[in-house]
């Protein structure tokens, strides 16, 4: 009886164990609705330090985006359409022995002769509206603008930053921040998996390999949260056999992400990476220092 008894605790025990370790895990997932609305903010800051020999050039961009999201229809498989659109933008430039320039589309003042190009861009920008579809992870499956404003985007040049704001891959690099998705099935505290992706950089390209991690839910703010840390490998191959590849001196990229679990949307991305590079060319040393700050914060406004 009393070995009966011992058996049937610790069934018992198993059970509740095994039940407490179902309902630790959890789904993280957006929940969209119909008329749903939001105010998103982007601020990307980078800093681009180059010294060939003794000369050195010093390279500072602040680009403030501020648009509105309005959740149009929902598909049976989830995905939602979501209309979007620019309601203001900022740009500050800082070059070396170049006069800064700096540019707002609220602003009432005419703008500065060095910044009529940028007021050109973003007047034309702010106000356009386009499509975003996206799954219930955060996945952006295609970005369309309306017809008419295509040959609109067509006309700014390529390397305008805020343009890629329009397109799939600028979309993904600012809200799927390294590859993040939210994970395919429910997860435990200290889940991890990594994600690869190659990326452009000034002087070649590099293979980063991010590691996210879910640091769990607060206990008061219902917040899901993701640490995310990668680590980057060169890829420089030189047509000049004679040539040597750059060299990576060091690299750090760090982030988090938080997930509002209660209302079901992004919250939030803070994103910083640092990189040092050094490049052999001919009798001269490229080297690059390059910093990248961008932030995202996302409110529910309905």
């Amino acid at each position: 009886m009393k070995r009966t008894n011992k058996i049937f605790a610790l069934a018992s025990l198993l059970l509740m164990v095994g039940w407490h370790s179902g309902t630790a895990a959890d789904e993280v997932r957006w929940k969209f609705g119909v008329g749903d609305q939001y105010k998103v903010k982007i601020f990307q800051k980078s800093n681009l330090n180059s010294k060939v020999n003794r000369t050195r050039v010093d390279v500072d961009l602040e680009l403030n985006c501020e648009m509105y999201w309005k959740v149009l229809s929902i598909a049976e498989n989830g995905n939602a359409t979501i209309e979007q659109a620019f309601t203001r933008m900022q740009v500050k430039v800082v070059k070396t022995a170049k006069p800064t320039i700096v540019y707002d589309t609220d602003q009432q003042s005419p703008a500065e002769k060095n910044a009529k190009h940028f007021k050109e861009v973003y007047d034309k920008l702010v106000g356009i509206r386009f499509k975003v579809e996206m799954t219930d992870r955060g996945q952006i499956q295609k970005v369309e603008p309306d017809q008419k404003d295509k040959e609109t985007l067509r006309k700014i040049p390529e390397s305008m930053e805020a343009r890629r704001l329009f397109e799939k891959r600028g979309l993904e690099e600012i809200y799927n921040s390294g590859g993040f998705v939210l994970p395919a099935d429910s997860v435990e505290k200290g889940f991890q998996w990594p994600v690869r992706k190659e990326q452009k950089l000034t002087f070649g390209k590099a293979n980063f390999e991010t590691l996210f991690t879910y640091l769990g839910t607060g206990e008061s703010d219902a917040l899901a949260r993701f640490r995310m840390e990668a680590t980057a490998r060169l890829v420089d191959q030189p047509q000049n056999p004679a040539e040597k590849p750059m060299q990576l001196r060091k690299q750090e990229q760090t982030g988090e992400i938080q997930f509002d679990t209660r209302n079901g949307f992004l919250r939030s991305i803070v994103v910083n990476q640092e990189m040092e590079t050094e490049k052999p060319y001919r009798e001269m040393l490229i080297e690059t220092v390059s910093s990248l700050e961008y932030r995202v914060t996302i409110e529910k406004s309905k």
